[in-house]
């Protein structure tokens, strides 16, 4: 039968959620995990390839396996043999052509800017520090002109196939600010490399008044791949939720808990 898992990570020790031979990644650790549960090898595959240090509190997994565990049993059972930094959620199963990836339908990125003059030693390595003023609204209003069905080639790394389309349908950009935290939500179809760190770069770059709104539309619709070439630190970006047309597990994540003990704890 075919598994599906919803994994929370902390991904500061893993050079990304993709396998890579002699360096830590989320999918090896996972993959050994099942391998020392069930004595069987596999190979899973990911809703998406988050970037080194880059964290998940919904990434979705698929594999095949024969076990006679109930969901719930195998869930538990796997949190054993993973370590602190890894968990999984909730286990389900699917039909036997589900894919993780192709299946998705949106996909929606977090990316997290401590905008405080002084660094924070507890929230640091999970933030972007960002020590100057931001002007909340210029940056909305940038994010508002990246939504929609658009080529964001400015926005892309390099392209694993010379071929590959870089248009992508852009749902919803939100930026929130509240106490030194200022969020950034990118949600949409798909992603193209680097393309979140990239967004976050240009919006912070308009919020600091180091790029003007006009400049910014011009840059956005430039279709000149890797046009913006800043590409901020994957510690402050999560993977918070994949939708499917068909809802796969049953429960909800909480996203609120991280981000009020973090305004909390900058107001003490």
């Amino acid at each position: 039968m075919r598994l599906a898992l919803l994994v929370e990570y902390n991904g500061s020790k893993y050079h990304g959620f993709q396998y890579q031979k002699n360096v830590a990644s989320i999918q090896g650790t996972i993959e050994e995990a099942i391998f020392n549960l069930t004595g069987e090898p596999t190979r899973i595959k990911g809703a998406g390839r988050t970037d080194t240090g880059a964290h998940a509190m919904g990434q979705v997994v698929a594999f095949d396996a024969n076990v006679a565990y109930s969901p719930q049993e195998f869930t538990r059972a796997l949190n054993s043999y993973l370590p602190q930094d890894i968990v999984i959620k909730e286990t389900a199963k699917t039909n036997i052509f589900f894919d993780p990836r192709r299946d998705a339908i949106k996909r929606w990125y977090k990316f997290k800017i401590l905008n405080n003059p002084i660094r924070s030693p507890l929230f640091g390595d999970y933030t972007y520090n960002f020590k100057g003023d931001l002007d909340i609204e210029s940056m909305r209003i940038a994010g508002n002109m990246l939504e929609g069905t658009r080529d964001f080639a400015p926005f892309s790394g390099a392209l694993s196939k010379g071929s590959m389309s870089t248009i992508r349908n852009m749902f919803e950009v939100t930026v929130h600010k509240e106490s030194d935290l200022v969020e950034f939500d990118f949600v949409a179809n798909a992603f193209l490399p680097q393309q979140v760190r990239r967004m976050a770069g240009t919006l912070i770059d308009v919020g600091s008044g180091k790029l003007m709104l006009e400049e910014f539309y011009k840059l956005a619709n430039s279709n000149t791949l890797g046009a913006y070439n800043k590409v901020l630190d994957a510690k402050a970006l999560y993977l918070m939720n994949v939708e499917y047309a068909i809802p796969i597990f049953e429960i909800q994540n909480n996203f609120g808990v991280w981000e009020k003990a973090l305004i909390e704890a900058n107001t003490i």
